[in-house]
């Protein structure tokens, strides 16, 4: 039997049903009471009234609410027939406060249970459609822009103040009245009072500036993936460049880090593209350097050297050497250029091009262009049509420079040339050079007799031709190291019978001539000789060195060989007491041979004389006395108040530089050498520096270019091969 409290009488047939025999009270749905009396179905299960209103489970007796099931004695609560006793149940009619249990779907009881006291489920939703903000909470209403706003308190916009409610951030709103129209007229008035407030406005805004910050933040969050992935790509890309790798390497490498598990994207993954990347990295770089240099306006030397390429291009390589922000001087590369011609108006042209598409217009070049450095060939320091002497025409005061390693080899090729007993040493080793680097049989054999007498084996090349004397310096000690198993293979060949009579002729010969007293002594004496030169040649080839320490380590390397006339060098000593035992490396020595003993003064004294004519040469000597008053080394103990001081401005005219701004420091730096130095003497010093010594680094360019442009990379075009080499 149902008991049920201010129902309509359409209502009360429920209790016509034989099939509800439980008593329950419509109040406790209305206070949302958690207990109820058991449900019986006359089986003995029991379940809650809400449970079996939106349970759906089919063993509840009633089922029928949701299961829609025919054979129900209750279906008509879910059909929707209006023949049916209780229709009203599920028609949706407002008239009755019960009518919202079984009018929607199963959530309707719990969305029933919160409605406000005045409301019934039609007017909710009737709010809802024109008030989307509404939410229910407990029988009272909230608003969820407010709620989705932020937390309670203070929000400033300008100079106003606006709070947020925290009755209509938690749902607290209710209604208030003692009848049901006072209730429901204070509802709507909430409702209409809420949407004008300011506070309800700034919440909309500011949920309208968090949907806009939110796909700002999936954007960025996108666009800072793709940024990250070309990040990978062209790191890889100029890990290519920076290790002279061929571009067809970038798709294996992308795949590698792809398979390493790296997110490499989809994009920028060809040979092609790497090829635009490196030369767009190389762009970037060098416009970076060069508008420093516009800015700055540093004194600059040119560096250049010209050669050819494998495929038959003439190139120019071009270096810059400059203080970038009053730091120590730098060289650096700037670009290779082919060369449509090779004259000295051709090479003019594609220096002054260069130098102009990178930014060094010919205001510039007037107000900062200080040095020329290149090789000794005639067309680029002619002295009435070299490229220097057209430069020297336009910029008046460039100062030219013959590269110092190049003016080694030049002085040592003049002492060699006038001592023609050098003649049968080099022919000896370019013929040991021609043997074993031909013929890999014999280096074979040369190596196994390396192992029998206990030495390593060396690379033989050739001595004193077109490279620099620490090449040749390499082969004389590989022949000093390997005596013992040179001996030995030439011994061994010389009685090995499947060679012809003229080889194993060849080899006694070579024996003999290895054996003599004379090519041991000659040996250790160019063994010694070209140790120092190869020091030397190291030095210059420094990058960090200076014109003025340059030219000092050449005056007292001629110094050196001076002294050497009367005490020969360690090699020299060991060679001279091996010929007096008679044995050099157990080897048994021979007199006589067609190996004639070099004059050790002789060559000593032809070497210093032709090291200083040529790396010294009276026109420069000036230029090198100017410098020399810099350095604290070479002055005078006591200094004189006024010493240096005509050099100092003699300096200051050759390079284009205020006199009077370097003065007064250079006083102070006289008066105490370690005090920090002033700015315009720091200046001077930097713009001396700036003077290039050696074209090493146009050397090292074509070495690096020379691996770029491989037999199997030939093609590649000079703007490529450019930017691969930045």
């Amino acid at each position: 039997m149902i008991e049920i409290e201010d129902v309509s009488p359409e209502v009360c047939r429920i209790s016509n049903f034989d099939v509800w025999n439980y008593t329950f009270s419509i109040k406790a749905l209305k206070k949302g009471t958690t207990s109820y009396p058991a449900l019986s179905n006359g089986s003995g299960s029991s379940s809650s009234p809400v449970s079996a209103l939106s349970s759906g489970s089919s063993s509840s007796p009633v089922s029928a609410l949701s299961s829609g099931s025919s054979s129900s004695p209750v279906s008509a609560l879910s059909s929707g027939s209006s023949s049916s006793p209780v229709s009203a149940l599920s028609s949706g009619s407002s008239s009755s406060p019960v009518s919202a249990l079984s009018s929607h779907s199963s959530s309707s009881p719990a969305l029933a249970l919160s409605l406000p006291i005045c409301w019934t489920l039609a007017q909710y939703e009737h709010f809802k459609t024109k008030y989307s903000f509404i939410f229910l909470s407990n029988n009272a209403l909230g608003c969820e822009i407010c709620r989705d706003a932020g937390s309670p308190g203070v929000l400033r916009s300008g100079s106003n103040k606006y709070t947020f409610s925290s009755e209509w951030q938690y749902g607290r709103v209710k209604p208030y009245g003692d009848t049901k129209d006072k209730q429901m007229r204070s509802l709507r008035k909430k409702i209409c009072e809420h949407v004008t407030s300011h506070s309800h406005k700034l919440a909309e805004s500011i949920c309208e500036k968090k949907e806009e910050s939110t796909l700002d933040a999936s954007f960025l969050k996108a666009q800072q993936e793709q940024l990250c992935t070309t990040e990978k790509v062209f790191r890889t890309a100029y890990h290519i460049a920076k290790r002279n790798r061929p571009y067809t390497d970038h798709p294996s490498l992308i795949d590698l880090q792809r398979m390493n598990g790296l997110n490499m994207g989809r994009v920028l993954h060809t040979n092609v593209t790497c090829t635009e990347i490196v030369h767009f990295i190389s762009k970037e770089m060098k416009h970076a350097l060069m508008t420093s240099i516009r800015n700055t306006k540093p004194k600059v030397s040119i560096l250049i050297d010209d050669s050819t390429t494998l495929s038959k291009k003439s190139c120019l390589v071009v270096y810059v050497r400059a203080s970038i922000q009053n730091s120590d001087p730098l060289t650096f590369f700037l670009e290779v250029i082919e060369l449509e011609q090779t004259t000295a108006d051709g090479i003019t042209d594609a220096l002054l091009k260069c130098l102009m598409d990178n930014g060094l217009d010919d205001e510039f070049l007037k107000q900062c262009f200080l040095g020329f450095c290149s090789d000794g060939a005639s067309v680029m320091l002619g002295r009435k049509a070299g490229v220097y002497a057209k430069l020297k025409s336009r910029y008046p005061a460039v100062v030219g420079w013959h590269c110092l390693n190049h003016r080694l080899e030049l002085s040592v090729g003049d002492a060699v040339r006038s001592c023609v007993e050098t003649n049968h040493f080099t022919s000896f080793l370019d013929k040991l050079y021609c043997l074993y680097s031909q013929s890999p049989k014999n280096l074979r054999e040369l190596d196994e007799a390396a192992s029998v007498v206990g030495t390593q084996l060396r690379k033989i090349g050739r001595v004193l031709n077109v490279r620099w004397v620490a090449s040749s310096y390499r082969t004389v000690e590989a022949v000093w190291n390997m005596y013992g198993a040179l001996h030995q293979h030439f011994i061994s060949a010389g009685k090995d019978t499947s060679r012809t009579s003229a080889e194993r002729c060849m080899y006694d010969g070579l024996a003999a001539k290895l054996s003599s007293e004379g090519f041991v002594v000659n040996l250790g004496l160019m063994l010694d000789a070209l140790e120092e030169l190869k020091d030397l040649s190291e030095a210059l080839q420094n990058r960090e060195i200076r014109l003025s320490e340059g030219l000092k380590k050449v005056k007292r390397l001629a110094d050196v060989f001076l002294a050497m006339m009367e005490t020969p060098g360690p090699h020299y000593q060991i060679a001279c007491q091996a010929v007096q035992d008679g044995v050099f490396k157990g080897v048994p020595l021979k007199t006589g041979g067609r190996q004639i003993k070099i004059n050790h003064e002789k060559f000593f004294h032809a070497l210093s004389c032709s090291m200083q004519s040529r790396m010294v040469p009276e026109h420069e000597l000036e230029l090198f006395n100017q410098i020399n008053v810099l350095s604290p080394d070479t002055w005078p103990s006591p200094v004189p108040l006024l010493y240096g001081e005509q050099e100092l401005r003699q300096l200051c005219n050759s390079l284009a530089m205020n006199y009077c701004s370097v003065k007064q420091g250079f006083r102070d730096y006289k008066e105490n050498p370690n005090m920090a130095i002033k700015e315009g003497l720091l200046k001077l010093k930097h713009t001396v520096g700036t003077l290039a010594v050696s074209t090493a680094e146009c050397e090292r360019g074509f070495s690096a270019m020379n691996t770029i442009v491989s037999p199997l990379r030939n093609q590649l075009k000079i703007v490529n091969v450019s930017s691969h080499a930045q």
